[in-house]
């Protein structure tokens, strides 16, 4: 395996505008918590990320009210902490049950910061399927194989939690929407 070809795929692979949003929303799931601490972090949770719109869900409409007058400055925040200009919008949706993530930070991790994701039960040909697309890198660089399967793993887990939150696929757009709504909010397609 050719190491430069194999950078050289990975980086057009992230500039793919789907996948390298999908990266980024993952970049932001990771880092809300930390950068706008507990109080906000148990009471949000970053659902998506297109075109520079960051859509949040939260608790009540009280939160909506709050975090509105917080906008700027979380935008700011956020914007610092990934180290590029990638949240220009926020949208605050409520939700009666937010989808968390069980990211449970190991310390036998090559990086503290990289979480462990965990799943219960992952079934065996999704396993199967992610191992197949990482197990290349791990040959060439462990610590972008390791980041690489968690991505795919908690992506995939993002897709479940919605499942099972009562969202919605789009037929159109192929993209999740909140149980609460009867038209995609992406392509405004009827579901």
């Amino acid at each position: 395996m050719n190491i430069s070809k194999l950078s050289e795929v990975l980086e057009n692979l992230f500039q793919k505008p789907k996948i390298k949003e999908s990266y980024l929303c993952y970049k932001l799931m990771l880092i809300w918590g930390k950068v706008l601490g507990k109080g906000i972090a148990n009471n949000t949770e970053v659902l998506s990320l297109k075109n520079g719109k960051l859509k949040v869900a939260t608790t009540s409409y009280t939160w909506i009210h709050q975090l509105d007058l917080l906008k700027e400055r979380i935008k700011e925040s956020l914007n610092k902490a990934l180290g590029e200009e990638v949240v220009q919008e926020i949208e605050f949706l409520v939700l009666l049950h937010l989808p968390k993530f069980s990211l449970k930070y190991s310390p036998r991790n090559i990086h503290n910061n990289i979480p462990k994701i965990t799943l219960k039960h992952l079934p065996q040909k999704v396993e199967a399927e992610i191992d197949k697309c990482t197990l290349p890198l791990n040959k060439v660089d462990e610590e972008l194989y390791l980041i690489t399967k968690r991505f795919l793993i908690s992506t995939y887990k993002l897709i479940e939690v919605r499942k099972k939150a009562g969202w919605k696929m789009c037929k159109k757009c192929k993209k999740w929407s909140p149980p609460q709504k009867t038209i995609c909010i992406f392509c405004k397609n009827y579901l």
